[in-house]
């Protein structure tokens, strides 16, 4: 079965463009979201608003202060005196591989430790605080690398050189990180709030907004969304381009198809107009039906019809190569 490589890139460009789209619409409505929330630059600020309003939930509002934690903090495990409340931590091993394909060895990264851990936090202005829930839903993480370690493989027995070469395979060290999120880090918060009798919290927006914990300011993340609606942009136009131009493609194949088409049957209709006005004229040695209607030049052979003419590159007579064909007509 043949393939339809056309069909085949028009589709799958068609795909990746709507890809593209979806995603940079996302980051448009994430951006234009973001942009129109309510901004309050403390706690206490908001608060008041609240208070002012007379309203225990905003939909979508950004607010700043400090991360506390809410019990006991998440002591760092390589830094002496630093705490956080969100924890990840890491370990990378590095290896090179021997690629049979390109005759030569390539890094290769694979993780094999993974510890995540978090307490409760708040964020605070000194005077009041407000909860920060589900965290692991911000839309970036929020949290810094604070250790990033590379310890390589201490290999010195020249045996095991050679087993790593024969085998193709060896392993270069590991790589120890660990991300943490501080107790005292200024954070953006941009969620929904709520409050109730015993607290106030900020939370995911149940209606499609993003929820953000950023180590950056307003201003900032607003810079970050709106360029990162430049690369989608750009894949989107660039996939578009592709799958237009295949989907033309096929439309001129199909013009190209149609005119043979029209050419076919106005020669067969041509064919039958001569064998109604001589019925005695010979017919075609290829089909051996229709009235031979050309001459091959240059052995000048009256021998094929029509339709056959643009299927022969040889008299079928004389065997010789064919220059021209020119129709006859008789009078």
């Amino acid at each position: 079965m043949d393939v339809r490589w056309d069909i085949v890139i028009a589709a799958s460009s068609a795909g990746l463009c709507a890809g593209c789209a979806y995603l940079l619409h996302q980051r448009n409505s994430h951006y234009s979201a973001v942009s129109q929330a309510t901004s309050f630059p403390t706690v206490s600020r908001l608060i008041d608003y609240l208070d002012e309003n007379e309203i225990n939930e905003i939909e979508l509002i950004s607010v700043t202060g400090k991360v506390f934690a809410s019990g006991a903090a998440i002591p760092s495990k390589y830094l002496d005196n630093l705490e956080g409340v969100l924890s990840e931590q890491q370990v990378v091993e590095h290896r090179s591989e021997w690629s049979s394909a390109l005759q030569r060895w390539l890094d290769s990264e694979s993780l094999i430790s993974l510890a995540t851990n978090q307490v409760p936090f708040s964020l605070t202005d000194g005077v009041n605080f407000i909860s920060v829930f589900s965290p692991n839903l911000s839309y970036q993480s929020p949290t810094q690398i604070v250790y990033d370690k590379f310890e390589p493989k201490d290999e010195t027995s020249a045996v095991r050189h050679l087993v790593n070469y024969v085998v193709g395979s060896q392993v270069k060290g590991h790589q120890y990180l660990e991300r943490l999120l501080p107790v005292d880090t200024i954070l953006t918060a941009i969620g929904t709030v709520k409050r109730t009798e015993s607290s106030l919290s900020i939370e995911p927006p149940a209606n499609g907004f993003p929820y953000l914990l950023s180590r950056q300011s307003l201003t900032e993340i607003l810079q970050d969304l709106k360029g990162g609606t430049f690369t989608p942009k750009v894949f989107m136009v660039f996939f578009g381009s592709i799958s237009l131009g295949a989907i033309a493609y096929m439309a001129y194949q199909r013009y190209q198809s149609y005119l043979t088409r029209k050419k076919r049957e106005a020669l067969i209709r041509e064919m039958e107009s001569m064998r109604d006005s001589n019925s005695s004229q010979e017919s075609c040695v290829v089909c051996l039906d229709n009235p031979r209607g050309t001459v091959l030049i240059p052995c000048g052979h009256v021998c094929v019809c029509l339709l056959c003419s643009e299927q022969v590159e040889t008299c079928p007579v004389c065997r010789q190569d064919i220059d021209q064909i020119v129709r006859t007509y008789n009078a």
